[in-house]
């Protein structure tokens, strides 16, 4: 996948958390779990805001910034921390597995 000048890639997890909040580890903020693939517009929206300020923007706007971030926000969890990056990585491999499987049979 080819990045546009455009494209900006979000962190659900801030790299710089607005209360200065450390609780995954630095593998983890980079991990493909905690990434969307937004436009520089949408990100910035975003900023630093701790996840529940995120996701309440997230819902607040009139379309979806992602699919993928939905799919994160949609999750009912207290925090999004190292177990939840995982989780969503994990469930984004099954999608995409299952996506270029079914689309060989056709």
């Amino acid at each position: 996948m080819q990045c546009h000048e455009n494209d900006s890639v979000e962190h659900v997890f801030p790299q710089h958390h607005e209360f200065n909040k450390t609780t995954i580890s630095p593998a983890c903020l980079d991990d493909f779990g905690n990434l969307a693939l937004l436009n520089v517009e949408q990100n910035s929206s975003y900023s630093n805001q701790d996840v529940a300020k995120k996701k309440i923007d997230f819902y607040s706007k009139p379309t979806y910034d992602s699919l993928k971030l939905k799919l994160i926000y949609d999750e009912e969890v207290a925090y999004y921390d190292e177990n939840m990056v995982y989780k969503h990585r994990k469930a984004m491999i099954e999608k995409i597995m299952q996506y270029y499987t079914n689309k060989v049979r056709c």
